[in-house]
């Protein structure tokens, strides 16, 4: 990987003799890279890339410029989503990014801590309650599933 003294960063691929060159609208991103290198390896395998990102904080809004939105209602919606959903998808060199808000927990059964008498009632409620936080898995899940599909 080059520098030049125009801040261009060129990747070349020995294998492939193919040359990566990243656009100066994107050279003051900090990942160009890391993206360089995914373009890479989706050209050379052919394969799908899909990334997951654990995010500490309970807003996006301070990522405006970290990825490529193309305007300001793409990041409005992805913060509304991520808000929502508790996880959002971002642009990127993979095909499907994920922020996701990394304080979610994995529940394995939302009837397992029922009495044996439980009500209608009480297992409708563990059932509903189950499902609404199992949606940002499924949902992710779902999306996941359409791009191996593609592939």
């Amino acid at each position: 990987m080059d520098s030049w003294g125009d801040n261009t960063t060129i990747l070349r691929d020995r294998k492939t003799r193919k040359t990566y060159k990243q656009p100066k609208s994107n050279i003051n991103r900090r990942n160009v890279e890391t993206e360089m290198l995914l373009e890479l390896l989706k050209e050379r395998t052919g394969t799908s890339l899909i990334g997951i990102r654990l995010q500490t904080c309970k807003s996006i809004k301070g990522y405006r410029w970290q990825f490529n939105f193309q305007d300001d209602e793409q990041f409005a919606k992805a913060c509304a989503d991520y808000k929502k959903n508790n996880f959002c998808t971002v642009p990127s060199a993979y095909d499907l990014y994920f922020l996701v808000q990394g304080h979610m927990t994995v529940q394995t059964d939302a009837l397992e801590d029922l009495n044996e008498d439980a009500s209608i009632a009480k297992i409708k409620n563990a059932f509903i309650k189950g499902s609404n936080n199992k949606k940002s898995t499924r949902v992710i899940a779902g999306k996941m599933v359409e791009v191996f599909a593609v592939a």
